[in-house]
Parts: C-alpha cells; structure tokens; sequence
C-alpha cells in the first residue's frame, strides 16, 4: 500500500471540531468488530484504509484516532480492548 501524496489526504472532521487533551475519537465501529487499529496523524488513514481491506475478507476493525498520546485516553482503550477479550498487541 503507498501513501498519498503530501496534503492528499482527505479530511476527517470538520473546522470546528474539538479535541479535548487526553481525548480520543472512535472513527469507525461496528457491534462485530474483532480488532481495533489505533493511529494518530498520518497513520490514522493508514488504519482507516487497513480497515477497508480487512472487511473485505470478513474481519471487521475498530478504528481509534488517538490524536494525543501524553495524557492517552486509557478508558477507550480499555474498552476497545475488553471487546477483543482483553488483548493487546503491539506490532
């Protein structure tokens, strides 16, 4: 998969949109979902597009914009995680 080129990204949210410090924001979920990728940034759309082709095998994903890091949400985190039974795995 190659990235877009530089600001062809599109946009996910709108101008007025608010990102309270230690926040996050769930971009994509359904009640079948079995993974959760987590991106901030640039690899937000990564995740979203890993998504896209994950569903289209069957596997339905979680997606989490994590767009601060220090404080991180922990509550969503849990429970993205508690729907996947507890694990977490870094790759």
């Amino acid at each position: 998969m190659s990235a877009p080129p530089a600001g062809a990204y599109p946009v996910l949210y709108a101008n007025d949109e608010e990102f309270p410090i230690g926040g996050s924001k769930v971009v994509r979920h359904s009640t079948n979902d079995v993974v959760t990728l987590i991106g901030a940034g640039v690899t937000l759309h990564a995740c979203i597009a890993a998504a896209e082709r994950l569903s289209g095998s069957g596997i339905a994903c979680r997606v989490i914009d994590l767009y601060t890091v220090k404080p991180v949400d922990t509550r969503t985190l849990r429970e993205a995680s508690d729907g996947h039974r507890g694990e977490v795995r870094d790759c």
